[in-house]
C-alpha cells in the first residue's frame, strides 16, 4: 500500500482499528483474572495490556526512526511516518471506543484521545508528521510503568516493593520525558511555519495536560515521603510481591484513593 491518497490512509486506518480489536479479543479470550476482581476491573487489565504493546511499539518504532532519520519539522511525512501516526490513530480510536464502551473512560482520557485524533487528522491532511513522531515518542517513553502500576494495583498489589518501584519508575520518567522533552518539542516546534496550526495546537494542549498531571504528582511525591518516613518510624517494610503482615499498623493503609493521573 503507498499511502498516497486519502483512500489509501482510510483503509489502512480501518485495517489498524481492526487489527488492535483482534488483540484485544485474543487477550480477552487468553488472560484469565479472578472473577472476585469484577468485570470492570477485568476490562481495564485486558484494555490496558493492548494498551502497552501500543506503547511498546510506538516507542521502539518512533524512538528508531527519530534516531537514524533525524527527520525535521518542515520535512513532508515519509511512508514510515504514515504508518506509525495511522496505526497510533487506529489505537487512539480504538482505545476511545472501547474505554467508553465498558464505563473506563474519565474526562481526562476523553480530552487526551481527542487532541490526539485531531492532531492525526491534521497530520494526515497536511502531509507533515515530524511534530507528532516526536511527541508520540517522548509520550510513550512513562507509558509501560504506567500501565504496569495501575495492573499490579487491581491485582491487590498496591503496598508492595514492586508497586513502588513501577508508580516511582513512571513519575520520574513522565516529569524528564514529558516536563523536559515536550516543553522542548513545543518551544522549537511551534514556532516553525510549516507544522500545521491544528497540530501546533494539539502539541500545546497536550502539553499543557501533562503539566496538570506533573502538577499532581506532586502531591503524590510529598505523600510517599510521609508514607515512608512513617515506614521507617515502625520499622516496617514492604514484601515485593505480597503484603507485609504488619500494614495494618499503617495509618495510611487502605485509606488512599485512585490518584487520576491515568
Amino acid at each position: 500500500m503507498r499511502l498516497e491518497t486519502f483512500e489509501d490512509k482510510f483503509i489502512f486506518f480501518c485495517g489498524a482499528t481492526l487489527a488492535w480489536s483482534v488483540l484485544y479479543i485474543f487477550v480477552n479470550y487468553n488472560l484469565d483474572l479472578p472473577a472476585k476482581l469484577g468485570n470492570k476491573k477485568i476490562n481495564d487489565v485486558k484494555n490496558r495490556v493492548v494498551s502497552i504493546v501500543h506503547g511498546l511499539f510506538a516507542l521502539c518504532v518512533s524512538g528508531y526512526h527519530i534516531y537514524r532519520d533525524n527527520p525535521e519539522y518542515a520535512e513532508p511525512a515519509s511512508k514510515l511516518q504514515h504508518i506509525i501516526i495511522l496505526t497510533s490513530a487506529a489505537y487512539f480510536f480504538y482505545d476511545f471506543l472501547a474505554c467508553a464502551y465498558y464505563g473506563l473512560a474519565d474526562m481526562g482520557l476523553i480530552i487526551h484521545h481527542v487532541m490526539c485524533l485531531i492532531g492525526c487528522l491534521s497530520i494526515e491532511i497536511t502531509n507533515n508528521a515530524t511534530t507528532a513522531l516526536i511527541g508520540l515518542f517522548f509520550s510513550e517513553v512513562s507509558n509501560f510503568p504506567m500501565h504496569f502500576r495501575a495492573v499490579l494495583r487491581t491485582l491487590k498489589m498496591r503496598y508492595t516493593s514492586l508497586y513502588e518501584l513501577a508508580e516511582g519508575g513512571y513519575i520520574l520518567l513522565y516529569i524528564l520525558a514529558r516536563g523536559f522533552g515536550c516543553t522542548y518539542l513545543v518551544i522549537t516546534a511551534a514556532p516553525v511555519s510549516e507544522v500545521p496550526i491544528p497540530l501546533r495546537l494539539t502539541c500545546i494542549g497536550l502539553w499543557m495536560q501533562s503539566l496538570y498531571f506533573i502538577y499532581e504528582m506532586t502531591g503524590i511525591l510529598k505523600r510517599k515521603i510521609k508514607n515512608y518516613k512513617e515506614r521507617l518510624n515502625k520499622q516496617i517494610s514492604y514484601n515485593w510481591f505480597d503484603d507485609n503482615p504488619r500494614l495494618n499498623e499503617l495509618s495510611y493503609y487502605k485509606n488512599e484513593g485512585n490518584d487520576k493521573i491515568f
